[in-house]
């Protein structure tokens, strides 16, 4: 009883004293509006749309529904989500879409944009005729294209690949595998590097086709670009070959030093240079893979007793084939098929590498099965 009457007292002395000391010092009224205060406290407005609403509206599953509503309840503005999967949903996007942001992290960011600054890009996408199932398919797959790039930016882009591909189509094509086209400044990169391929005389066409497999040749560096071109006709390499592209595409997936190691290395291995040359112009993504590979085959080749290095120069694309799961495998039965005098001599190299299993089996292992055993 005693202790609860003190409390009562020291409560009413520490509020007198705070009132007077706020009549002498106004700055401590922030204090007291904070200890005896009796307003609540604001608290952020809850969402109050619950899951059943998505399963009416959109026609979600009520999985996909159930995590809609949660996500509005951890959102100051909610609203916001409902005006973009509104938008999206106006302008063409599916049920399977718009499932698919909810879904998604990288989605649910989206979710949480501002529609006003989606709508100007996503109005890029309709004025250049892309249909909408292109513009869902882009956005759903590549979120970062409307929360993270310009809307200048996105038309440059867009109107470049469509000046160079020629359509829509082809664009939604190519964008469908590389949407990162798009955040590429390209007339600083691609449009120059375009105009140089050309003067080197590849045409269009080629470059266009090209462009599918190896997306990534024409966003080098001009300067780096000039510079691969230079080490392909160090190598004598005709600039009318139809695989002179395929010749800078290869120097281009490796750095100058790689590159320079990786002739160091076949040089090392006793082809001369102009051996090298041969090889290079026959097949130049022989040169594409690594320097471990080529040393591997080159010596397994060299050691058959059947073949030797001279094969390699005839035939370079045989460096880009796997050692343990063909070559060796292969050479293993040849061997052995040979030395039982079951063959005469051994087949043509060609045989080695570009004959598929089954043909292999059918000429080489099928009629000899128990000379070969469980090889």
């Amino acid at each position: 009883m005693i202790t609860r009457r003190c409390k009562t007292l020291l409560s009413h002395s520490l509020k007198n004293r705070l009132i007077y000391n706020h009549l002498q010092n106004p700055q401590l009224s922030f204090l007291h509006s904070l200890l005896f205060s009796t307003k609540p406290q604001k608290t952020p407005k809850k969402s109050t749309i619950t899951s059943d609403y998505f399963v009416q509206k959109y026609q979600f599953s009520y999985e996909i529904a159930t995590k809609a509503a949660s996500l509005l309840t951890r959102l100051k503005t909610p609203e916001k989500c409902v005006a973009v999967l509104s938008f999206f949903k106006e302008i063409g996007f599916s049920k399977m879409d718009l499932q698919n942001l909810v879904k998604n992290n990288s989605g649910r960011s989206l979710l949480c944009a501002d529609v006003k600054t989606l709508k100007p890009k996503i109005k890029i996408f309709q004025d250049l005729s892309f249909s909408h199932s292109d513009i869902a398919f882009i956005v759903c797959e590549n979120t970062w294209v409307l929360l993270d790039i310009s809307k200048n930016r996105i038309f440059t882009s867009l109107l470049v690949l469509k000046n160079i591909l020629g359509s829509v189509d082809v664009v939604v094509k190519l964008l469908k595998t590389s949407a990162w086209f798009i955040k590429h400044d390209l007339k600083k990169n691609m449009l120059p590097n375009i105009q140089f391929l050309l003067s080197c005389g590849i045409h269009l066409d080629q470059l266009n086709n090209h462009i599918f497999n190896f997306p990534r040749l024409l966003l080098h560096k001009p300067d780096k670009l000039r510079k691969f071109v230079v080490n392909v006709d160090e190598m004598k390499f005709n600039r009318e070959s139809k695989l002179y592209l395929y010749a800078i595409t290869c120097v281009a997936s490796m750095n100058e030093v790689t590159w320079k190691e990786k002739l160091e290395l076949v040089r090392s291995l006793g082809f001369t240079q102009d051996q090298i040359f041969q090889m290079f112009q026959r097949a130049p993504s022989a040169f594409a893979v690594s320097r471990w590979k080529i040393k591997d085959v080159v010596q397994i080749i060299s050691g058959s007793g059947m073949y030797d290095s001279s094969d390699i120069v005839r035939h370079p694309g045989v460096l880009t084939c796997s050692v343990e799961k063909k070559l060796k495998p292969r050479l293993q039965v040849l061997d052995i098929l040979k030395n039982r005098n079951l063959i005469k001599k051994s087949p043509g190299f060609s045989v080695l590498f570009l004959l598929n299993d089954e043909k292999f089996k059918e000429r080489f292992v099928i009629p000899y099965l128990d000379e070969l055993g469980d090889v």
